[in-house]
C-alpha cells in the first residue's frame, strides 16, 4: 500500500505552530523559518524532497528558488489547488 512506503521513510512536516504534534512515523517538524529549513535539508546528500498538498510552503520555496522542478496531479474535483498554488488572484 501507498502509506507503508511513506511509513517508511523519512518525513518533515511544515507548520507555523511549533507545537504542533507530529504522529506519522518517522516524521520531523519544521517550524520558524520553514523554507531556511527545506533549503538546508535540500543540501543533504540522499534524494529529492517532495511537497504533498501544500500550495503556501510551495509558493514560499520558489519565491527563494528552492525548487527544481515541479509535477503536478490535479484530481478533477480539486479545482481549488490552482488558486492554492498561484495564491490568490
Amino acid at each position: 500500500m501507498f502509506k507503508d512506503g511513506l511509513n517508511h521513510v523519512t518525513k518533515y512536516a511544515a507548520s507555523s505552530d511549533p507545537d504542533a504534534e507530529v504522529s506519522w512515523p518517522n516524521s520531523t517538524l519544521l517550524t520558524g523559518d520553514v523554507p531556511a529549513g527545506a533549503g538546508a535539508l535540500r543540501k543533504q546528500a540522499g534524494g529529492n524532497l517532495v511537497i504533498m498538498g501544500s500550495g503556501q510552503l510551495v509558493r514560499s520555496l520558489l519565491s527563494r528558488g528552492l525548487v527544481d522542478g515541479l509535477f503536478l496531479m490535479i484530481h478533477r474535483p480539486c479545482w481549488t489547488l490552482a488558486t492554492a498554488c498561484s495564491g490568490p488572484p
